[in-house]
């Protein structure tokens, strides 16, 4: 694959990413619409699928072949264990 299709993949994701963002913003907030008020949630919604939807247009060309595995292809030792938590990051796993 080479880098021109990266960087159109990633262009039209970025750019429907955009546009379904900025339209349920619009949406939420023109006075002329019908999802006038519509509130926080579906601004969040509307994001939420913008995201999604961008992400599945640019991840068939730009995602990296290890977000495509499925989670127990990952190898344990790339967890840390209870006892390197405490011995390497031992303030930050106070909460474990």
């Amino acid at each position: 694959m080479s880098s021109s299709d990266i960087f159109i993949g990633e262009t039209i994701g970025t750019a429907v990413l955009i546009l379904l963002g900025g339209g349920v913003c619009a949406a939420v907030t023109l006075k002329s619409s019908k999802a006038r008020d519509a509130g926080w949630l579906a601004i969040t919604f509307g994001w939420g699928f913008a995201v999604l939807t961008g992400a599945y247009l640019a991840g068939g060309v730009s995602a990296p072949t290890s977000t495509r595995r499925s989670p127990s292809a990952w190898p344990s030792r790339a967890v840390p264990s209870g006892a390197t938590c405490r011995s390497t990051w031992a303030p930050s796993c106070s909460a474990r």
